[in-house]
């Protein structure tokens, strides 16, 4: 009996050990180099009440199983949020994992992972913060000094600003000063990479308004139209896509543009119609809150160099810059008190005034100065509608509509590049189509077009997609193509009913023409036109045949 209680015990000891083991399978944990600030994907609740977030992790397991984790204060000792499971199950090998559940707070912290809730503890040797990142919107001259100071200017510590340790910078532009820049995480100060006292008093101030740490994230260039942020083939499109993915989601953005606009003297209806776009393109790429976040846009402020335009060049592009921040639900800012250094750009000194502009806005003040009375009404989504020979505004079917003859609209509705489409509302009498009728078309884009068959059809530049179904059949009718990532897509009342997916044509030329193309009397069209859109990037440009040719709402966006 005591041989066998013995070897009862020797048994459960080697499985306790076994088990025990088990547990504590050797975890190996990949140590990021740099310190940064992750954005919440919550802002409240958690440990802190600030929200929680997820830090993406590099391990190796050489068994499949959990992974819990715990946080750490900077000093190395004190527990911040004691362990919990944070992933459920984790593949053998090498892999990278998000670790969920980590609260947001002011401060730093050293996030510590095991693969047991009881440890041991692979303690982590990078300070991380979680808290709020702010991105930059589309930004040209104003914006390269919204990270970095003119040289020879005042520094942050002539000025008495101390930035804290939890604020953080990623930058990167085509400015000489920062050219050489790769982009990389660092706190403002003076002897870094970004010394100006936007970032600086910015950071801060958002931080003292959420109570969380805080991060600046962008890429701008000097002398740059907006439209070079907008289309994938321009110029500093890519650079600003890879400074949003690195901020890996945001919950604001904040940015100035419109001197490059003003001097190229930009339609105030495009100027609109690309900061819409340039919202529509940030929300594609924050995985954090997709188009739930908050924005403050500037266009010129107390500029005096006349080479960025005249006056009334300078002032119709801020009325645009209004009208479209209304219509996105945006704060805009509209300032005349920055001290200049040549005539443009601020100095750190109005930088810092710049900041706390922004800074205000964004915590619900009015900072848009007189703005409403700036420039004409006019119109912040694209031009009027040209008539050609004939067109008229008839009663249809039932509804009024744009019917006679041709029509056009000016190319701003649409600049070039990019993901676009067009989607109108038709009607073709049976039998009325004798030869070729271009219902919708663009120089560079292609063109949608009926055939005497009396069905739907893509052209010129577009692959050649058909509808199987005649359309001109007496009977209202919507048409959309669609051209994107994805390729070509034709859409007839709500059904795909044609795909390519070949590179679809981003370029345009003249004005797009409606129930022709290229002349009032080439591939004229018997139709009448209830309505028709052009987007670009999800922000359309709609016009309602309703007795006018006028533009539809300025908040009007493609459903």
């Amino acid at each position: 009996m005591r041989w066998s209680h013995g070897l009862a015990l020797l048994v459960a000891s080697t499985l306790s050990l076994s088990f025990a083991q088990a547990a504590t399978v050797p975890l190996t944990v990949t140590q990021p180099s740099e310190s940064r600030v992750f954005q919440r994907l919550s802002m409240s609740g958690g440990a802190f009440g600030k929200g929680e977030g997820a830090i993406p992790v590099e391990v190796d397991l050489p068994t499949a199983g959990p992974l819990y984790a715990r946080t750490r204060a900077l000093d190395g000792r004190s527990i911040l949020q004691p362990g919990w499971q944070a992933v459920a199950a984790i593949d053998a090998g090498h892999s990278t994992v998000r670790v969920t559940g980590i609260a947001a707070r002011r401060g730093g912290f050293y996030l510590d992972l095991a693969t047991a809730p009881e440890g041991p503890w692979v303690e982590g040797k990078t300070p991380f913060y979680m808290g709020a990142i702010f991105v930059q919107a589309p930004s040209q001259s104003l914006g390269v000094l919204m990270t970095r100071r003119a040289a020879g200017d005042r520094t942050l510590a002539d000025l008495g600003i101390r930035p804290a340790p939890d604020l953080f910078v990623w930058a990167t532009s085509n400015d000489r000063a920062l050219v050489q820049q790769p982009g990389r995480w660092a706190r403002p100060s003076d002897d870094g990479p970004y010394g100006s006292a936007f970032a600086a008093v910015f950071l801060d101030e958002q931080a003292k308004r959420l109570g969380v740490s805080t991060a600046f994230v962008g890429h701008a260039t000097g002398a740059t139209s907006i439209a070079a942020f907008l289309a994938p083939e321009a110029s500093e499109y890519v650079r600003w896509i890879a400074a949003l993915d690195e901020a890996g989601g945001f919950e604001g953005a904040v940015g100035i543009i419109g001197h490059t606009d003003a001097a190229t003297h930009m339609s105030d209806g495009r100027f609109a119609l690309s900061l819409r776009a340039a919202r529509s393109i940030m929300a594609r790429h924050n995985p954090a809150f997709g188009d739930r976040f908050d924005m403050a846009l500037a266009t010129i402020p107390n500029v005096t160099a006349t080479i960025w335009g005249k006056p009334e060049d300078w002032q119709r592009i801020r009325h645009a810059g209004f009208v479209a921040a209304r219509a996105m639900g945006a704060h805009y800012v509209q300032r005349y008190d920055l001290e200049l250094v040549d005539g443009v750009h601020p100095s750190n000194t109005g930088m810092r005034t710049l900041a706390l502009h922004f800074s205000r806005a964004l915590a619900g003040g009015d900072e848009s100065a007189d703005v409403a009375r700036l420039g004409g009404a006019g119109s912040a989504t694209g031009e009027a509608v040209a008539m050609g020979p004939g067109a008229a505004f008839l009663e249809v079917a039932g509804a009024q509509a744009l019917a006679g003859g041709p029509a056009f609209v000016s190319p701003d509705v649409q600049p070039p590049g990019g993901e676009w489409s067009w989607r109108t509302r038709f009607l073709i009498r049976k039998g009325a189509v004798a030869e070729r009728g271009v219902l919708v078309g663009a120089p560079g884009r292609g063109y949608l077009y009926v055939e005497a068959d009396g069905r739907l059809r893509s052209g010129g530049e577009l692959p050649p997609l058909a509808t199987s179904r005649k359309v001109a059949d007496g009977q209202w009718h919507v048409a959309r193509i669609y051209a994107g990532a994805t390729g070509v897509e034709l859409e007839v009342d709500g059904v795909v009913v044609g795909h390519s997916g070949v590179k679809p044509p981003s370029g345009y030329g003249r004005p797009a023409w409606i129930g022709a193309f290229g002349a009032p009397d080439a591939y004229r069209l018997p139709v009448a036109v209830d309505w028709i859109e052009f987007g670009y990037w999800g922000a359309t440009t709609r016009y309602d045949f309703n007795g006018s040719a006028e533009p539809g709402p300025a908040g009007y966006t493609q459903p």
